[in-house]
């Protein structure tokens, strides 16, 4: 059955069925139930095409990823998976486009506009894609944000509060010498805004409680972090606190950590603001990220006008990994 002779049986025209469908004109409240009633009778499910023809939308979603140098790691596939999962659940496919020098998908993206909205994942302080988005009209929403907040819709995970938290409750426990494991290198040089604003709220919360606190970037893979035990022995004996925003370096140093004399928490404690829960910390919230972003990005392509600039952030969590410092 089609929409032609779902018309003919409630006596309406082909246009007033397709309004029904689209929401483009309103209808009487009595027409639009008759019309209703028809289609549950036949069982009539309006397909892709149709639907988006009568909106005037692809009803999909672009996913700018930066370069990913072969894997995505852990958290950044929560987050993808969950953003397909809530635009799914709104009736929208995603489409994933990388950027960077190597990659055309989030240029064609732009320039064709095969999606109705885009969502920028993993921003820089100064994101090249933000401004290209901004220069194209192309409704979007960050999930992030870069170092001017102003002038687009963001969605972000307050790190550095969550950073600051983490700092504070080693203290409270009395360590007195602590490191920042961030993230890789290569983030750092490039302004990942997380590894900045992280080390940023580390240095000044270890500052405002008079204790040490140094910063190590680490790659984010296990075998860096068995890594970055041995360098913690050599180079900062004293530390007794460590804080992580590397949920990919994470397993290795917790596995190296004991076969250096540091077990943990006795003589170290170990604080995260990672993904999932493995240490004390506190988690960062993804699925929340996705289901706001995707409201924010569909709002905006529904007409909505009000700015979005929202932080996430979750409450510490203890877990087993952190305790009173040894006297």
């Amino acid at each position: 059955m089609d929409i032609g002779e779902i018309a003919r049986r409630a006596g309406v025209a082909r246009s007033t069925v397709s309004y029904a469908l689209s929401g483009k004109r309103p209808i009487s409240a009595a027409t639009r139930a008759r019309i209703e009633a028809v289609m549950a009778e036949a069982d009539f499910v309006p397909n892709a095409a149709a639907r988006t023809l009568a909106r005037g939308r692809s009803q999909m979603i672009g996913l700018a990823v930066p370069p990913v140098d072969g894997h995505l790691t852990a958290g950044q596939l929560t987050l993808v998976g969950a953003v397909a999962e809530v635009a799914a659940d709104a009736d929208h496919d995603v489409v994933l486009a990388p950027a960077g020098v190597r990659h055309a998908s989030f240029e064609r993206l732009v320039q064709t506009r095969r999606v109705d909205g885009v969502l920028v994942v993993e921003a820089q302080v100064d994101d090249p894609r933000v401004e290209r988005l901004q220069r194209s009209g192309m409704p979007f929403v960050v999930l992030g944000r870069t170092g001017v907040t102003e002038g687009y819709d963001w969605v972000d995970v307050d790190f550095a509060a969550m950073v600051r938290r983490c700092v504070q409750h080693l203290v409270g426990l009395g360590r007195r010498e602590l490191v920042l494991v961030n993230r890789s290198p290569a983030l750092v040089d490039a302004g990942y805004g997380p590894a900045v604003r992280s080390a940023r709220a580390f240095v000044d919360e270890c500052a405002r409680h008079g204790v040490p606190g140094a910063v190590l970037p680490c790659a984010d893979d296990p075998a860096a972090g068995a890594a970055l035990a041995a360098e913690l022995a050599d180079r900062h004996p004293g530390c007794d606190g460590l804080v992580t925003v590397n949920d990919e370096a994470l397993p290795g140093l917790l596995a190296a950590l004991p076969a250096r004399g540091r077990d943990v928490p006795g003589r170290v404690s170990v604080c995260g603001v990672v993904p999932g829960p493995r240490v004390t910390g506190c988690d960062v919230p993804l699925r929340q990220l996705a289901e706001v972003g995707v409201a924010a990005l569909l709002a905006r392509l529904d007409g909505g006008t009000a700015p979005v600039a929202a932080l996430l952030e979750l409450p510490l969590v203890e877990r087993g990994t952190t305790a009173p410092a040894r006297p």
